[in-house]
């Protein structure tokens, strides 16, 4: 049996079910907490959470890590220019396209507007990159040549 890491006392598992609005999807997540009768804090099961979190993404029908990277890949762009397109880190768009982390919903947006649409919409948004003074006209120039290539 778990103790309370506060008074030591024991602690007995409840299963908690939330449902969560993400962008206008209900989402219906359960996962275990710990209850401590002897202090009354609640610990969330950190295990249980991830499992939770990994099922209740199942449920926004989102793309996929793979998906994400074929389409990257379909464009025929890099990492490092998708990164500076999108204005965030090499690592972070790695990350993601490996499924070591969960996109944030703007990532997504970015990724379904720009990415999954296609080159035209790529090229939008290398336009709009260049006009921001994110990416250099050179940087421009190159990622235009290999989508209208």
């Amino acid at each position: 049996m778990m103790k309370c890491p506060i008074c030591s006392s024991d602690m007995r598992m409840e299963t908690v079910a939330n449902p969560f609005l993400f962008e206008g999807s209900a989402i219906y997540m359960s996962y275990a907490v710990y209850v401590c009768d002897g202090c009354g804090n609640k610990f969330i099961d950190s295990s249980s959470l991830k499992e939770a979190l990994d099922k209740a993404f199942e449920q926004l029908d989102t793309p996929s890590a793979q998906d994400l990277k074929r389409a990257r890949e379909a464009l025929g762009i890099t990492v490092e220019e998708l990164a500076d397109v999108f204005d965030k880190s090499e690592s972070l768009i790695l990350k993601i396209e490996s499924g070591d982390r969960r996109p944030s919903s703007k990532m997504l947006s970015l990724y379904s507007k720009y990415v999954i649409s296609g080159p035209a919409a790529f090229a939008n948004a290398v336009e709009i990159a260049f006009k921001e003074g994110i990416i250099s006209k050179g940087e421009r120039d190159a990622i235009m040549g290999k989508l209208l290539g």
